[in-house]
C-alpha cells in the first residue's frame, strides 16, 4: 500500500519512452497485478495478430486480452473452471504455446488448452495427497522443454508459524501435462519463512528449472535470510544442496528477500539471475559454478543504480549526504561531492538526522524498521567512533511501531529529539 493504489497496467509500444495505462477494470477500482504474460499465441481467425496477454492478480483472479493488451477481461469465477482469489504464477508449456498452467493460492494448479480462455484443474496424485492446497500461500510454476516433453514444476508455499515442525515449501514434478505429480525430496527445514502470510499479495518464494537439465531446480526464499538458495539433486533418492553462504560459492550470497529467477546465456555459460530487495545478482554455471555470486548494481559507470532511498539529509561538519535506503541500511558519501557511497548501518534504513557533536566530529541518527533508532558519532565522513541506542529494550510505553518510523531533531537545541 505504501506504493500507491493500484493503476492497472502500463503497456509501452517505443522501447519504454511513452508508456500508456491500461485499467483491468475500466471505471472501477483496480486490482494488485501480481503477474503478466504477454503470450505469443493468436486464436482467432480474423487477420492480423490478435496477440493473448494474461494477467494474475491478488484477489481478482486471472484476467486476459485478446487485443495485445488493450482491453482485459476477467477470467476467474465467471464458469470457465477458473476459480477466484489470487494467481501468483502463470506458466506456457515450452512445447505449445496455446498451454498455460496457473497456480491460484488455495487451489492448487489449473490448465488450460486454448489460450487461457478455458481451464481445468490439474491436482492429480502426490500435488492433491501431500500438499496442503488449502494452507497454500503461493504457487509457483516453472517448466522444461524437455526434448519435447514437457517436465513442469510446481512449487507450494506456506507461512510458517514457527510452531512444531517447519512449513516448508513442497517441490512437484509432472511430465504427463498434469495428470500426475511426484513430490521432489523434502525442502530442508531451514528455508521456511515466517513472513509467508505476504507471499500472496506481495512477493513469494521462487523457482526455476536448470535449462541444460530438466531435472534440476532452484530455489529463493521470499523473505528472510540464510539458507536461503538450493539447488536440487536428482541423484539417488534427491536432495537439495545450498548454494549461498557455502564454499562451492565461495562463502558469498546475494541480497536476501528474492523477488525473480532468470536464466541467461552468455558466452556459451548458462547463467542465474538473482532479482532481490538489493538489486541483481548472478552465478555462473549454477550446476558447478567456478565463482561466487556477484552483484551487478554499484559497479563503476556501468554499474545499476536500485537502491530506493526513504530519507536522506546533509551532514555539514564533513559536506557529505547521507540516507536511509529500504532493505539496504544506511549509507554516506565517502567524500565530499563524492558519487562512491559507504554502509555504515545494515537492516531496512528509515529517517535519518545530523547534528553537530563538538570538538570537529558529527553525530548522526539512523534508523531501521520497526524504531530501531540509533545516534552515531563520527570523526570524517566515514569513521564512525562510537554509537548509542536510543530506544529501551522494552519499547516506549504506548508508542505502537512503525516499519519506517518519523521522527525530529529539535533545531534550537539538537540534543532532542520527537
Amino acid at each position: 500500500g505504501a506504493g500507491g493504489a493500484p493503476i492497472g497496467i502500463m503497456k509501452t509500444t517505443d522501447d519504454g519512452v511513452i508508456w500508456a495505462v491500461i485499467p483491468l477494470e475500466p471505471g472501477g477500482a483496480q486490482p494488485r497485478v501480481r503477474t503478466i504474460v504477454p503470450t505469443t499465441y493468436d486464436g482467432s481467425p480474423d487477420p492480423g495478430t490478435q496477440q493473448v496477454v494474461l494477467v494474475g492478480t491478488v484477489g481478482s483472479g486471472l484476467y486476459r486480452s485478446v487485443d495485445g493488451g488493450e482491453n482485459y477481461a476477467q477470467i476467474s469465477g465467471t464458469g470457465v473452471g477458473l476459480p477466484g482469489g489470487t494467481v501468483t504464477d502463470i506458466q506456457v508449456d515450452p512445447n505449445d504455446n496455446s498451454v498455460y498452467y496457473a497456480g491460484v493460492v488455495g487451489d492448487g494448479v489449473f490448465r488450460s488448452d486454448d489460450g487461457g480462455a478455458t481451464w481445468s484443474d490439474v491436482n492429480n496424485a502426490d500435488l492433491s495427497t501431500s500438499a496442503l492446497l488449502g494452507s497454500s500461500t503461493a504457487v509457483m510454476l516453472t517448466a522444461h522443454p524437455g526434448g519435447g516433453t514437457t517436465q513442469l514444476y510446481a512449487m507450494v508455499s506456506y507461512d510458517d508459524d514457527e510452531m512444531g515442525t517447519a512449513e516448508v515449501p513442497q517441490v512437484f514434478t509432472s511430465d504427463d501435462d498434469g495428470a500426475s505429480w511426484t513430490e521432489l525430496a523434502a525442502v530442508p527445514s531451514g528455508f521456511a519463512s515466517k513472513f509467508g502470510s505476504l507471499y500472496a499479495a506481495r512477493a513469494s518464494d521462487q523457482i526455476i528449472v536448470d535449462p541444460g537439465d530438466e531435472d534440476i531446480v532452484y530455489i529463493a526464499k521470499g523473505y528472510g535470510g540464510s539458507p536461503m538458495m538450493y539447488r536440487y539433486d536428482p541423484s539417488g533418492g534427491g536432495s537439495w544442496d545450498q548454494i549461498e553462504d557455502v564454499l562451492s560459492v565461495l562463502n558469498s550470497r546475494p541480497h536476501v528477500d528474492h523477488r525473480d529467477l532468470q536464466f541467461v546465456n552468455s558466452g556459451g555459460n548458462d547463467v542465474l539471475i538473482n532479482a532481490n530487495d538489493g538489486g541483481l545478482y548472478f552465478l555462473v554455471n549454477p550446476q558447478s559454478p567456478l565463482l561466487g555470486w556477484i552483484g551487478m548494481q554499484g559497479r563503476g559507470s556501468t554499474g545499476l543504480g536500485v537502491t530506493e532511498y526513504t530519507n536522506a539529509t546533509w551532514d555539514s561538519q564533513f559536506n557529505v549526504v547521507f540516507g536511509g535506503s529500504q532493505d539496504n541500511g544506511t549509507s554516506v558519501q565517502t567524500g565530499a561531492g563524492n558519487r562512491v557511497w559507504e554502509s555504515f548501518r545494515g537492516a531496512d534504513g528509515g529517517d535519518v538526522q545530523a547534528a553537530d557533536a563538538g570538538g570537529g566530529d558529527s553525530f548522526r541518527y539512523s534508523s531501521t524498521q520497526n524504531f530501531g533508532l540509533t545516534r552515531h558519532r563520527f570523526d570524517s565522513a566515514t569513521n564512525e567512533t562510537g554509537s548509542v541506542n536510543l530506544v529501551p529494550m522494552g519499547g516506549l510505553v504506548g508508542y505502537d511501531n512503525f516499519f519506517v518510523p518519523q521522527y525530529e531533531l529539535n533545531s534550537v537545541n539538537p540534543s532532542r529529539l520527537v
